[in-house]
């Protein structure tokens, strides 16, 4: 793992309006949340999907799983999981953020304890999960390695742990088809510090 170029963990309390425009609100960011689902949906919905059974929207799954959503967003996918009736922890840096998820939670009629804080800063706080999710902010922690370590240590023994975050082969692809060619750049990459962690 490579050097994290951030002294502090990123708080996105000044672009939330910016992120939710340009990640969320385009069809890359529709795609992200339709993969990460289909990646996820046996672990949210663990009733084998039979020909004619039916579901009621209020069913419960068979067995709730507690999540922590750590470091949440806008919590889409932890919303998604609480939808399905799971038991729901949520934390984030951005305040902004939060109260947004909240905000989301509340006009579903879903219930979540909600922690404003940075995840490894909460971890210790915090018992253990049958499902962490971990989603784009390993690669805006100032030590991301420890972060990964004490959020890791949140998973129940069996569980999971959703772990995502940013490609540095997409970057590469992405500048070779747009004509981009700094190989130098990408060669010894000098692009690190930009936000992005690469493993």
């Amino acid at each position: 793992m490579s050097k994290a170029a951030h002294k502090t963990d990123r708080n996105f309390d000044t672009l939330i309006d910016q992120f939710e425009k340009r990640v969320y609100d385009t069809v890359k960011g529709e795609w992200r949340l339709k993969l990460l689902k289909e990646d996820l949906h046996t672990l949210r919905n663990p009733t084998p999907n039979l020909p004619g059974l039916t579901k009621t929207a209020t069913a419960q799954p068979a067995n709730t799983l507690s999540v922590w959503d750590a470091g949440c967003g806008f919590a889409q996918i932890s919303q998604w999981f609480a939808e399905a009736g799971h038991s729901i922890t949520a934390c984030d840096l951005s305040q902004k953020m939060l109260q947004k998820a909240q905000q989301n939670f509340d006009e579903n009629q879903l219930e979540a304890t909600f922690f404003h804080g940075s995840a490894q800063s909460l971890a210790s706080t915090l018992p253990q999960f049958d499902l962490v999710l971990f989603h784009a902010v390993i690669e805006w922690l100032a030590e991301p390695e420890a972060g990964l370590t004490a959020i890791a240590e949140k998973v129940k023994p069996g569980g999971h742990l959703s772990l995502l975050f940013y490609n540095r082969n997409a970057f590469v692809y992405t500048n070779v088809l747009k004509g981009r060619w700094r190989w130098q750049h990408i060669l010894s990459n000098a692009f690190i510090g930009k936000g992005k962690l690469y493993l």
